[in-house]
């Protein structure tokens, strides 16, 4: 086995996860860092919006959720934290 980690290497190196790297010594299981970035550009998003022709769309992890009305179409606010139905 091996764990393709795709988040910011910044976060392995806090303490809180030394059980984590323990685990994966323990069990040989090596750690391959693959960094994806989920922070597209508003044309990349706005194309993909278009392609999928979604009823809505929900921004999710935005800093700024109440400016998407601007760039797309059915979008629905939800606020972090909360539950919602689909």
């Amino acid at each position: 086995a091996s764990l393709i980690y795709s988040l910011w290497p910044g976060y392995l190196k806090e303490e809180k996860l030394n059980w984590f790297h323990d685990w994966l010594n323990k069990n040989k299981i090596p750690l391959k860092h693959c960094h994806t970035s989920g922070h597209a550009p508003t044309f990349d998003l706005q194309r993909f919006a278009n392609a999928i022709k979604a009823d809505r769309l929900v921004p999710i992890h935005s800093f700024e959720p109440d400016l998407y009305p601007e760039y797309f179409e059915n979008v629905e606010i939800q606020n972090d934290g909360k539950w919602w139905t689909i």
